[in-house]
């Protein structure tokens, strides 16, 4: 048994669009809890390759097409990232000190009782 810190970003306020563009975990890490970091990033991806073709075209200016899509990338990119972390703290009942003070004692429990671990954990080894 293992004590991972696990930590998600937090929404930042905009800033001005410059040639370095986020995307995925450089911007909007998140927790393991839903699965969708990586589809979020790819997210990113797919937005940005629909938007950049119109400042190749002269279209629109590079820093316009980036501004847009760091605006709409960051609204649903934190929205994920809020979920995650709730679904986290719903799965791991993270999200009441009662639950998390009982979870913290049983594995500190376990941990300080070798017979006691290998017998809960004795499915795992198999």
């Amino acid at each position: 048994m293992t004590a991972t810190a696990i930590r998600s970003s937090v929404p930042v306020p905009r800033w001005s669009p410059s040639a370095i563009i986020l995307l995925g975990d450089a911007i909007h890490a998140m927790t393991p809890a839903r699965g969708t970091g990586a589809n979020t990033a790819l997210r990113d991806a797919a937005l940005l390759t629909r938007l950049l073709p119109a400042a190749a075209r002269g279209e629109q200016p590079v820093l316009e097409v980036i501004g847009e899509y760091e605006a709409q990338m960051t609204e649903y990119g934190f929205a994920a990232v809020r979920a995650s972390l709730a679904e986290l703290k719903r799965q791991t009942s993270m999200d009441s000190r009662a639950g998390l003070a009982v979870t913290r004692t049983a594995l500190c429990l376990l941990d300080a009782v070798p017979p006691l671990k290998r017998r809960v954990f004795a499915d795992l080894s198999e």
